[in-house]
């Protein structure tokens, strides 16, 4: 992809939120919010990809997954008024359609094409298929990456403006982790959603994270803004099943940093 098919698709991505302004002509700040987001994700996604020594092709078609990746957010909530997918759609297979039926890559070859979809299908799903298109692979973990580095900040944003239960509508105000949760993470290293039923909870998903990240610049940002350590801080104190989970995180943070 060139830079000019990029900004084919960026214009396309800025003007796409417009069609979802209320009858006070304005866009809903949950949709501002995801805008945003799909920015700093394609950010991310140009700097990981560059930082792997791509090629500028590849590093194009990296950034173009990153702003398109969550476009299937905007019907979702307009339809739905939830960004909850278990209780509405499947955001990254809505994606897809949107992307498809708005012919947004159709100047785009064929093998570009499918990366790029198969990654906005596949970002949001717990594992890669071993059935997705060898080249589609790659562009698939990057934006894997780049979505929970941004996701990581935008935790720890709420955290420390006290905001956490903004983000966590309806989830248990208890400060204590689940049994059933840390006992998953301890033996698969990662949770399921279903187990999540606290805001520590919640915390240690997100540590779990890093079990699935794929590429080294990743683990390095991790590790440069010290995100798990920040995390800790808002986990319960002097539990020894929290803090083998976040030495352990700390561990793989520290050797995927030198993959």
């Amino acid at each position: 992809m060139n830079g000019k098919e990029l900004q084919e698709i960026i214009q396309w991505f800025l003007d796409y939120p417009e069609r979802f302004r209320g009858r006070d002509g304005r866009i809903h700040r949950m949709l501002e919010l995801k805008r945003d987001h799909s920015r700093r994700v394609a950010g991310y996604c140009r700097f990981i990809a560059f930082e792997i020594g791509w090629k500028p092709g590849p590093v194009n078609t990296a950034e173009a997954i990153g702003w398109l990746h969550d476009v299937g957010r905007f019907s979702q909530w307009d339809e739905f008024g939830t960004f909850y997918d278990p209780a509405s759609i499947d955001h990254g297979a809505k994606g897809r359609e949107v992307i498809e039926n708005e012919g947004v890559l159709e100047f785009l070859p064929e093998a570009t094409r499918t990366a790029i979809l198969d990654s906005v299908i596949l970002h949001n799903h717990r594992e890669i298929p071993e059935s997705t298109d060898p080249l589609s692979l790659p562009f698939a973990r990057l934006i894997r990456d780049a979505d929970k580095l941004d996701i990581f900040n935008l935790v720890y944003g709420h955290l420390a403006a006290g905001t956490i239960r903004k983000l966590l509508p309806g989830i248990s105000t208890e400060k204590t982790a689940s049994a059933p949760l840390m006992e998953e993470i301890s033996r698969d290293g990662r949770a399921s959603c279903h187990n999540v039923k606290t805001v520590p909870d919640f915390l240690l998903t997100q540590v779990s994270w890093v079990s699935n990240i794929n590429y080294a610049p990743t683990f390095r940002r991790i590790s440069e803004n010290r995100l798990i350590e920040r995390l800790r801080k808002y986990l319960p104190s002097r539990n020894p099943g929290i803090d083998s989970i976040i030495n352990s995180a700390l561990k793989q943070v520290a050797e995927g940093c030198i993959s």
